[in-house]
C-alpha cells in the first residue's frame, strides 16, 4: 500500500511525488528534486492550481532570504476574521515534514421550523426555512483580492526564509487558496531565544501531541502482536481494531479557549445593518394551505464587493478560537514565488511577517520530538530529515526579482491602540539591519 507521505527509500508502490528527501546526500535530496514526478500531488486535489509539471529548478523559487530591494505595494494590513467553525472542528495531522491543521472547508446548511402566530381568533402556523453558510477562517489581502478562506496551517523546523541573514528555529505558515488558481500563504518566524510560552500555539501543539502518541501507541501495539503471534505478514496486525487511548489531557470548552485566544462576549460584534449570514424563507400556512410565500434575503457575503470586503472585519464570528490572533504585527515582506516542497509550483504569493512569534524553549522541543521521531503506516521509522532539519535550502534569487518590505510608512495598522506600545520591539532589527 503506498505511502501518503514523503519516504526515505522509496519502493515500487510509492507514487512518485511522495519519493523525496531532505538529506542533500540522498538520491531524491534537495538537488534531485526537480526529478520527482509531479503527479499525483496532493495540490491537484485542492481544485483550480496549475500543479502538473516539475518546477524545481524555475526561476522564482522559494525560500529566499528576505531583503528589500522594491516599494511597498500594498496599502493596508491583512485583514482577518475567525470564522464560524469551533476548535474542535479542525483535523490535526502529522507528516513527516510538518505539523498540519486542516480547516474545515465552507458549507451551507439549511433548517427548518414551525412557528405560530395569532392574528384576532385566528392562529396561523407558518414555516420559517433558514439558510446558514459557515465560514473557515478567512483574510482580505490588499490587490483587490476576494477575501481568501484559509485551507490550513503548518509548522516546519527550521525556518526555510530567512529574515535579514538570520534564520528561526521554526516557520508557520497559514495557506490561502485563490479560485484564479493561486495561493496565499502568510508566514510567521518562530522565535524561542526569550523562552516565551506562547498559549495559543499550545492549545494545538496539545492537539498535535494527542495524534503522535497515537501513532505511537499502534504502532506498540502492532509489535507486540507481530511478536505474540509470531507473523510477518502486517495484514491481521493492521487490520485488528485499535483500542481508544484516554486522552493525555481533556478536550477543552470553548470558556478555556476563548479566554486562551484573549476572546470575550464583545468579539460577537453585531452586524451592521442589512449585513447577516443567514437568508430567510418564510412560509405562511392557514388551514393547512399555503396563502403567502415571502423571501427575505439578509444578506449573503458577496467575496467580489469591495465595501464589504472592508467591513469584513466588523461582521461578528462565532468560532471559540481565534487563528490569526497569534499574529505578532501587521507589517511584512512580500513577493511572488513558489511552493517549498515539491512539485515547487509557481504559483505563491508570499507574506511574511517581519517579526518573530515568540515560543518557549519546552514547546519548540515538543515540536522537534514529534517531527523527528515518526513512523510510517508499517510501523517503519521515517527518516527524511537533514540531521533534523526539515527545510528546503535557501534558493537563489534569479533575475530582477521583486521583494518588498511594508513599514509603517507605507500603511498604518486599524487599530494603533493595539500595536502602538509594542512599536520598540518591532523595528528593532529594522532599524539596525535595514539597508
Amino acid at each position: 500500500m503506498p505511502s501518503d507521505y514523503p519516504t526515505f527509500l522509496p519502493t515500487a508502490n510509492d507514487k512518485p511525488s511522495r519519493s523525496y528527501s531532505y538529506n542533500p546526500h540522498h538520491r531524491h535530496g534537495p538537488r534531485n528534486w526537480n526529478m520527482v514526478y509531479a503527479r499525483d500531488n496532493e495540490y491537484q486535489e485542492w481544485g483550480g492550481l496549475d500543479v502538473s509539471s516539475n518546477e524545481c529548478r524555475g526561476k522564482e523559487q522559494s525560500p529566499i532570504e528576505l531583503w528589500r530591494n522594491s516599494k511597498c505595494k500594498e496599502w493596508h494590513q491583512v485583514r482577518t476574521r475567525r470564522g464560524d467553525f469551533d476548535f474542535r472542528k479542525i483535523d490535526f495531522e502529522i507528516h513527516p515534514n510538518a505539523l498540519r491543521a486542516e480547516m474545515p472547508r465552507e458549507y451551507t446548511k439549511k433548517w427548518t421550523e414551525t412557528k405560530k402566530k395569532k392574528k384576532g381568533n385566528e392562529t396561523i402556523y407558518y414555516e420559517v426555512e433558514y439558510e446558514k453558510t459557515y465560514y473557515p477562517p478567512m483574510a482580505d489581502f490588499p490587490y483587490d483580492w476576494p477575501i481568501q478562506n484559509a485551507k490550513h496551517f503548518e509548522i516546519k523546523i527550521p525556518s526555510e526564509h530567512r529574515l535579514y541573514r538570520k534564520q528561526y528555529p521554526g516557520e508557520l505558515t497559514i495557506a490561502h487558496v485563490r479560485s484564479s488558481g493561486s495561493i496565499i500563504i502568510l508566514s510567521i518566524m518562530l522565535d524561542d531565544s526569550n523562552d516565551i510560552k506562547n498559549r495559543p500555539l499550545q492549545a494545538f501543539l496539545d492537539e498535535w501531541e494527542e495524534e503522535w502518541e497515537d501513532m505511537h501507541d499502534d504502532c506498540n501495539r502492532r509489535r507486540r502482536l507481530r511478536e505474540k503471534y509470531n507473523v510477518t505478514d502486517t495484514y491481521y496486525t493492521n487490520s485488528t481494531k485499535i483500542k481508544s487511548r484516554r486522552r493525555l489531557r481533556p478536550h477543552k470548552t470553548s470558556e478555556e479557549l476563548m479566554e486562551i485566544f484573549g476572546l470575550n462576549s464583545e468579539d460577537e460584534i453585531k452586524r451592521p445593518s442589512g449585513m447577516s449570514s443567514t437568508t430567510q424563507y418564510t412560509n405562511i400556512f392557514k388551514n393547512n394551505h399555503t396563502i403567502q410565500t415571502k423571501q427575505q434575503n439578509l444578506f449573503r457575503l458577496d467575496k467580489n464587493n469591495p465595501k464589504q470586503m472592508m467591513m469584513m472585519d466588523k461582521i461578528g464570528d462565532s468560532a471559540d478560537w481565534a487563528l490569526y490572533k497569534m499574529l505578532p504585527t501587521v507589517w511584512f515582506f512580500g513577493y511572488e514565488g513558489s511552493l517549498t516542497v515539491p512539485p515547487c509550483s509557481e504559483i505563491v504569493h508570499w507574506r511574511v511577517l517581519e517579526k518573530p512569534m515568540d515560543i518557549s524553549h519546552d514547546q519548540l522541543k515538543l515540536i522537534q520530538k514529534m517531527l523527528l521521531n515518526q513512523y510510517d503506516e508499517d510501523c517503519e521509522p521515517i527518516h527524511i530529515s537533514n540531521y533534523g532539519r526539515l527545510n528546503r535550502p535557501i534558493q537563489r534569487i534569479k533575475g530582477k526579482r521583486k521583494v518588498w518590505h511594508c513599514t509603517e510608512e507605507d500603511f498604518e495598522p486599524d487599530d494603533w491602540d493595539k500595536w502602538e506600545g509594542l512599536e520598540p520591539q518591532f523595528f528593532y532589527e529594522r532599524e539596525v539591519l535595514d539597508y
